[in-house]
């Protein structure tokens, strides 16, 4: 699936709005939104409770990496995101990368180790938390 990159003259006109400035204001009102109501209860560090993660730990976890069932594990994992070269000069020297040759965006995940397994007809769906 490609990603679709919206111009806000695209969306202005898609959701009727009269000005620039209202999708701009709508794009932060969401952001502000997702922030304050789905960040704290779905992601980040105090979503999860560490009693309800042991829960869920599989215990190939344990087994593998040889540690104690009361052990929490930590996996990061760091990809790159290429980016078009951004028109601003100051972004352009922040976002390129000497080894890459490219402008990209550097990000980290941090999760922990719990997965759960729906199995379903035909195939298992892996979930993480």
């Amino acid at each position: 699936m490609k990603r679709k990159f919206l111009c806000e003259k695209k969306l202005r006109f898609e959701f009727g709005m009269a000005s620039q400035s209202c999708v701009s204001e709508a794009i932060e009102s969401v952001a502000e939104a997702l922030t304050a109501n789905f960040v704290p209860k779905y992601l980040g560090f105090g979503h999860m409770s560490r009693d309800k993660m042991l829960e869920h730990v599989p215990k190939f976890t344990s087994t593998v990496l040889e540690t104690s069932p009361e052990q929490l594990v930590t996996v990061m994992d760091g990809t790159y995101l290429f980016i078009d070269r951004p028109s601003d000069f100051a972004l352009q020297r922040k976002t390129y990368s000497t080894h890459k040759h490219r402008n990209l965006i550097k990000t980290m995940m941090v999760r922990n180790s719990c997965i759960w397994f729906k199995k379903q007809p035909e195939r298992i769906l892996v979930t993480t938390v």
